[in-house]
């Protein structure tokens, strides 16, 4: 592109700029023209894209939001719902025992002691109501009354020497049967007697017997039943 500078006039002193264009001028500014335009058309694309993306991404954010709300909801009422199971299993075991437990004092259970007539019967059984093991001595207690129990004596050193036994449970007369049974000699006892014990004496809460052998000494299990 070309300027000329031509004249002046003594009345505005001002210069007339003359443009002379040529054709290879013209093609540059109609290119860059062109490109502008083109530049333009890409920069309202983009920014029409940028838009699109702008709102997708709100789009999603709401979506999300309102996924997150629900979620949120959903575990609440999962929470409720699991607090109520768990309030209503507690309530229905509490009923299961109480009912199991109604159920069992409702039995028609044996309470009577046994006489030449039978006090226990399939409708009204006897059933163990008590029972009790320290080490080697136990006892149990039936629903009729009846009282079984035994225990173990260690050997002693002395020989014949009257023993006494105190009953794990006490019966209600003399009438119980009690027996005994030699287990484990030392000092060389060898002939062992097995004494009953109600060849001595009874009471309701112990009874007597010898702890006897030929030469040394023993220990015994004994065991008791009555009412």
């Amino acid at each position: 592109m070309s300027i000329i500078l031509t004249g002046s006039t003594a009345d505005n002193d001002k210069y007339i700029a003359k443009t002379i264009i040529s054709d290879t001028d013209l093609a540059d500014v109609l290119e860059t023209y062109a490109t502008v335009a083109n530049l333009s058309g890409e920069v309202s694309t983009r920014t029409s894209a940028d838009t699109t993306l702008s709102n997708s991404i709100s789009t999603l954010n709401t979506n999300l939001t309102a996924e997150t709300s629900a979620r949120q909801s959903a575990d609440t009422a999962l929470s409720s719902s699991i607090s109520t199971l768990s309030t209503s299993v507690t309530s229905n075991t509490s009923t299961l025992n109480t009912l199991n437990t109604t159920a069992i004092k409702s039995t028609n259970l044996c309470t009577t002691a046994a006489t030449t007539t039978t006090s226990a019967s399939s409708t009204s059984p006897a059933v163990i109501v008590e029972n009790y093991v320290n080490e080697t001595f136990w006892y149990r207690v039936w629903s009729d009354g009846w009282i079984e129990q035994g225990g173990y004596l260690a050997a002693s050193s002395t020989d014949y020497i009257t023993v006494t036994i105190t009953l794990l449970k006490s019966y209600s007369n003399t009438n119980y049967t009690v027996s005994k049974n030699i287990y484990g000699g030392v000092g060389g006892a060898t002939v062992y007697y097995n004494e009953v014990a109600s060849s001595l004496s009874k009471s309701t809460s112990s009874f007597t017997t010898y702890n006897r052998s030929t030469s040394g000494w023993v220990g015994f299990n004994w065991y008791a039943c009555g009412y």
